[in-house]
């Protein structure tokens, strides 16, 4: 395994997947404004990374960069530390021009990104008020 990798695995394990007090405070006790923000965030973090993976494809690492500058903001806005962090290093490797780490990242952010939605789809209403 990549060193850099086993460095970004390493730091990834100081932060939960999903810090649940910054969108409870958000929403204040409200379920149906909670499920409206995380299925909007859902939506917006799977199109950011299929985003990610075309611009991979042709080496865009601009794009890269925007687009995982992008979902670091909106999975730090719901409490998402694992996929803020993971977009972190995307976007900072993209700015490095090192499109093979690029990749390597592409696969921990995805696996973040994927356990931070599956996480926050199995809240129940009761949860949150």
């Amino acid at each position: 395994m990549d060193t850099k990798i086993q460095a970004l695995e390493k730091e990834l394990d100081n932060f939960p997947v999903w810090e649940k007090g910054q969108i409870l405070s958000i929403v204040d006790g409200d379920g149906e404004l909670y499920h409206d923000l995380m299925d909007a965030y859902c939506e917006d973090a799977l199109t950011g990374l299929e985003e990610i993976s075309i611009a991979l494809s042709s080496d865009n690492l601009s794009e890269v960069e925007q687009s995982a500058h992008a979902l670091k903001g909106s999975s730090a806005n719901v409490g998402g530390e694992r996929a803020r962090e993971a977009s972190w290093w995307m976007e900072n490797s993209a700015r490095e021009t090192n499109v093979e780490f690029c990749r390597l990242v592409f696969e921990v952010l995805d696996r973040e990104i994927t356990k931070f939605v599956k996480a926050v789809r199995q809240v129940d209403l009761e949860d949150i008020s």
